[in-house]
């Protein structure tokens, strides 16, 4: 039993005709420098279609197809950032807490014969950052029996307001342990894979991991840990 696999707005999906629910967990290495939490729940739910996919991070409807290019534009909202307070890691003691923003998108999706190019650029509309960021992410579905393998790679581009709000630290905010940090523009780059095993008609496993490289206006953040984060998780989702 293979799952049908497609791309959206930088996202994999397997179904595109009903409700989902989603339970598992995952690990992270340590963004923060002392931080206090590696290990979280996931629970997740939504609506899945050929036009519409819908969860609690994301909305994203596609508005136009032309499938002779192979060419998808979609527009989104979703979260974005890094929510974070004073007790998620001594690094942050003494620092206002910073909040995960509504943004509004535009994403490209390029298909090709072997894989997908997702290209996407946002724009904070919550007042949070204030700005905007983009990337793109190309990924390639490979089958693996009945198994579906999803490598990808991808770079990300974070403007010098986002970098700011969410890693700089401001003139109040600084210690004799923490210096004083203006964020500056920045590009990351991710590798990682998706591996979804159909259980049955209605189940699907997932497990996925993915490698991160922050640039280095973010991890010169003195309330950053390392430049090299990982990303480790695994989940069952229900199909109604």
């Amino acid at each position: 039993m293979q799952a049908m696999i497609y791309i959206r707005s930088g996202n994999i999906y397997t179904k595109t005709d009903g409700w989902f629910t989603t339970v598992g967990g995952k690990g992270t290495s340590d963004l923060f420098k002392s931080q206090n939490k590696n290990s979280f729940m996931i629970f997740d739910f939504g609506y899945q279609s050929e036009k519409l996919n819908i969860d609690p991070e994301m909305a994203n409807y596609r508005f136009y197809e032309n499938s002779t290019e192979n060419i998808n534009l979609s527009s989104y909202i979703k979260t974005s950032g890094i929510e974070y307070d004073l007790g998620d890691a001594d690094s942050l003691i003494g620092m206002a807490s910073r909040v995960t923003s509504r943004d509004l998108g535009l994403s490209a999706d390029f298909s090709f014969e072997k894989g997908t190019l997702s290209t996407y650029v946002q724009h904070d509309i919550s007042g949070v950052y204030n700005s905007f960021v983009g990337g793109a992410t190309y990924f390639l579905p490979l089958e693996i029996g009945t198994m579906d393998f999803v490598p990808f790679a991808g770079l990300s581009y974070q403007s010098a307001e986002y970098v700011d709000y969410y890693f700089g630290v401001h003139d109040n905010e600084v210690t004799e342990q923490r210096s004083s940090y203006k964020g500056q523009s920045d590009v990351s780059y991710q590798l990682g894979y998706e591996l979804i095993i159909p259980v049955s008609k209605n189940w699907n496993i997932t497990q996925t991991a993915s490698y991160t490289r922050l640039g280095d206006n973010i991890s010169d953040s003195p309330i950053v840990d390392n430049a090299n984060q990982w990303i480790v998780g695994a989940t069952a989702s229900y199909y109604f």
